[in-house]
């Protein structure tokens, strides 16, 4: 134990600078080893978030795109529906005329059977009347 006691004696501030040594030493390194454990968990979360970022921007483009495809549509069904109601229309105009057409067509048709009838009439008289004539004479 002399020699211990010794031995510290002499070299006592030796002792306390290795030890203090050892414990910056120790430190340090287990300061370098948290800082380069953490920059690599926030490398991992850079990348994750930036990943994220960039799949919200290609979803908030696909929005965008949709939101311009539905106007789009719209504005066609719009149009549409516009035609459609122009052409119910002159399909009813149409049909209108046509009925005119028809009755115009069944008046002259009642009108060209009058008109026979009274022409049969006037070669009936004709006839009748020729033949008085031929009577006569």
């Amino acid at each position: 134990m002399g020699k211990i006691k010794n031995f510290v004696k002499n070299h006592g501030l030796d002792v306390l600078s290795v030890v203090i040594l050892a414990v910056v030493v120790f430190c340090c390194g287990y300061d370098y080893y948290l800082r380069s454990r953490t920059s690599n968990d926030y490398r991992d979360v850079n990348r994750t978030v930036d990943n994220v970022e960039t799949r919200i921007d290609r979803a908030d483009n696909r929005a965008k795109s949709a939101q311009t495809e539905i106007k789009n549509a719209e504005v066609h069904i719009r149009r549409a529906d516009k035609t459609s109601r122009e052409l119910t229309k002159r399909s009813e105009q149409n049909t209108r005329e046509l009925d005119e057409c028809q009755r115009l067509v069944d008046g002259m048709s009642k009108r060209a059977e009058r008109i026979q009838g009274i022409i049969a009439d006037v070669e009936k008289s004709n006839q009748d009347s020729e033949a008085q004539t031929n009577r006569d004479s």
